[in-house]
């Protein structure tokens, strides 16, 4: 009876470990605890919970929960007690009663990783996705190459449109795939774009530019065509979105769809007719054709342009890639010529009105 005593009065003094059994087990849970601390005074909390563990592994998962509550019983700041029967409590859809048991274990523990994974991913059942968020980022800021938690950050970003957040996190977890040598994962997690994007769609403020910011996080990830729908969509909210059209045009020259690329490039051309960008790549598409000629009209143009921005190196490489080398060289001494006033940034009116007159003077222009 001392024994019974000394072993109830130590449950007593952890209200909040016993609030969480009083509510799964309130009178009958007492009395075969009980019976069970008498008949076997070795017990230990630890070898409680390793009975539990084997009971689990036999498949008798609610008969290992008794053990657990029993380890907890027997020491109340067991932590690993009430993390187990969180566990199986999880496994049997008692999210609400695991979410305790896991408070319950980092309270005792604080820096325990597996709990705070395991609290996300009931706090997810629960479709309580902020506070899922919450629990994954402590589990990845104690242990940063924990890759389930950061799994789990990826499936909980995208569930509340967090696309930027979730890409970040997607690329993170695959370069640790990649930093253990396993490729194969990498590149599959990569790939699983489809759950983020429906997930975005759900709660996607249809506007141009959240259509656009899918796209870039698509192409990003090499899944061209995905973002070129994504592109489309912008498209259509806003006929005449720039970055949309450029982006549009790079994907489709990364797919080998020349045609479509010089359309989209076309028409960021027309819509701002300063884009050195855009006319470098419209080049691209029009040698990806075989129009030479008109891959090194833009070409020559696309240098002007970078050299009124006073990108020197850009317009080198624009000028160096036209197939007429005679018109390449005549734009070498323009390019040894450090202070011609037209490769200043610092003047603005003057500049332009220098690029002009030096546009028109130089050799070759038609």
């Amino acid at each position: 009876m001392r024994f019974l005593f000394a072993f109830l009065l130590g449950v007593i003094t952890t209200t909040s470990g016993i609030a969480l059994l009083n509510r799964q087990f309130p009178f009958a849970f007492w009395r075969e605890t009980a019976r069970e601390a008498i008949k076997n005074k070795s017990l230990t909390a630890k070898s409680a919970v390793e009975e539990g563990d084997t009971l689990y592994e036999q498949q008798k998962v609610r008969e290992s929960l008794f053990y657990y509550r029993l380890g907890i019983s027997l020491d109340p700041s067991y932590a690993l007690a009430y993390y187990k029967l969180g566990s199986r409590l999880a496994e049997m859809e008692r999210y609400d009663d695991a979410i305790d048991a896991y408070v319950e274990a980092l309270r005792l523990r604080p820096n325990y990783t597996e709990a705070y994974y395991n609290l996300g991913l009931a706090h997810v059942s629960e479709r309580e996705f902020d506070k899922a968020i919450d629990a994954l980022k402590h589990a990845v800021l104690i242990d940063d190459e924990f890759l389930p938690a950061h799994k789990a950050l990826v499936e909980a970003y995208s569930k509340t449109g967090k696309l930027e957040l979730a890409r970040a996190e997607r690329q993170r977890t695959a370069l640790l795939y990649l930093g253990r040598g396993d490729s194969n994962s990498a590149r599959a997690l990569i790939r699983q774009w489809d759950d983020i994007s429906v997930a975005r769609s759900r709660s996607l403020v249809r506007t141009a530019g959240n259509y656009s910011e899918l796209g870039k996080a698509l192409a990003e990830s090499n899944l061209y065509e995905a973002a070129i729908e994504q592109y489309k969509q912008a498209i259509n909210l806003n006929s005449n979105y720039t970055d949309a059209y450029y982006n549009l045009g790079i994907a489709f020259l990364h797919l080998g769809q020349f045609d479509q690329a010089a359309d989209a490039l076309r028409k960021v051309k027309a819509l701002d007719p300063t884009s050195a960008a855009a006319r470098r790549q419209l080049a691209e598409a029009y040698i990806g054709l075989g129009k030479t000629q008109l891959a090194d009209e833009e070409l020559y143009e696309s240098g002007i342009l970078y050299l009124r921005q006073g990108m020197r190196e850009q317009a080198a490489t624009a000028w160096l890639s036209m197939k007429n080398t005679s018109r390449t060289a005549s734009m070498i001494p323009v390019l040894l010529q450090p202070t011609q006033p037209f490769l200043s940034q610092r003047e603005s009116k003057e500049t332009n009105e220098d690029v002009r007159n030096a546009r028109e003077s130089l050799p070759g222009n038609r």
